[in-house]
């Protein structure tokens, strides 16, 4: 994929957004304090593909 984002922080919303909206077991992270910058990232990631 050829991201050369040194924090995988791309390829971590790109995992997110098939796995935290989906499974249960990541229910927790909804909570969490960067979780809003987080779904921004993948809202961005999927909006295109939603619209």
């Amino acid at each position: 994929m050829q991201y050369h984002d040194a924090n995988y922080q791309r390829a971590e919303t790109i995992l997110a957004a098939f796995s935290i909206f989906m499974l249960p077991n990541f229910k927790e992270t909804w909570q969490q304090d960067d979780y809003q910058d987080r779904f921004e990232a993948m809202w961005r990631l999927i909006r295109l593909g939603v619209s």
